[in-house]
């Protein structure tokens, strides 16, 4: 028999708030001294001590700390996991979140290039009509698509993403 997941709560005493706050400060350093791996694994755990509440948003954080340890498979197979693991419910998927679906798009180029190295990035990059069509059917799930189907749903889905890229990263229009 499987054994039942112990769940912290953030509010039940000061020492877990303090718990919870302090990981998710190491998990955030640990990225930021480039060890992956293990951001990811603490984030893993982060999500598993409170899945339902996820009181500090380590949901926010596993997809970019997963891109960066290079554990494709991994992020490829969470959204629709979590939801049937937790929710017991396969419509529970986490792939609509928008960090999720875009992240997944970079995981499938990624797998994608690592399997065909010899590729020029006109492959990478070509888009058909089908494609787009593909993208906007709500009846599929978006963890069977392509890369650039899912990268095409996530900028359909979430556009203001693309703006706030744009805008992070100064590429303003000069005039002429």
């Amino acid at each position: 028999s499987e054994s039942e997941d112990v769940v912290l709560s953030f509010d039940e005493n000061e020492y877990s708030k303090s718990f919870f706050l302090a990981l998710s400060r190491f998990i955030d350093l640990l990225g930021k001294k480039g060890c992956y791996k293990s951001a990811l694994e603490y984030n893993k755990f982060l999500v598993k001590i409170n899945p339902y509440h996820d009181p500090v948003g380590a949901l926010l954080t596993l997809d970019y700390n997963s891109v960066s340890a290079k554990e494709w498979d991994f992020l490829l197979h969470f959204p629709n996991k979590f939801g049937k693991q937790y929710y017991k419910k396969d419509e529970y998927s986490l792939i609509y979140m928008p960090n999720f679906l875009y992240s997944v798009a970079l995981c499938k180029l990624y797998k994608f290039i690592e399997e065909d190295e010899e590729a020029g990035m006109s492959v990478y990059a070509a888009v058909t009509k089908e494609d787009v069509e593909l993208a906007q059917k709500t009846d599929q799930n978006p963890l069977d698509q392509s890369y650039i189907v899912n990268l095409i749903q996530a900028m359909l889905l979430f556009p203001r993403v693309i703006r706030d890229i744009i805008e992070a990263n100064e590429y303003k229009k000069v005039s002429m």
